[in-house]
């Protein structure tokens, strides 16, 4: 079911989900989904919890916090070929 996302939490899931399995830190986060701006740990905490929302209840198993390092994702990533239009 499609769900309407912010975009900088649309980034944040793209993000994650490049390196699924990996520790990505939360300054190369900000640097990432917010580049060339000042912003503060708490506007990744926002976007990492609407993500977690909007999984739904995998959510939280989906998105690992790996406390004063960063996050991780721990999804299984597929990419999905739409068929060809008739």
């Amino acid at each position: 079911v499609p769900v309407a996302l912010r975009p900088k939490t649309y980034a944040l899931l793209v993000y994650l989900a490049d390196r699924p399995g990996v520790l990505v830190g939360k300054q190369e986060l900000l640097d990432a989904v917010w580049p060339g701006l000042v912003v503060t740990d708490d506007s990744l905490t926002q976007a990492v919890s609407e993500l977690r929302a909007a999984l739904g209840e995998a959510g939280a198993a989906l998105i690992r916090t790996v406390p004063r390092r960063g996050y991780r994702f721990d999804g299984e990533v597929r990419a999905v070929v739409p068929p060809p239009a008739p």
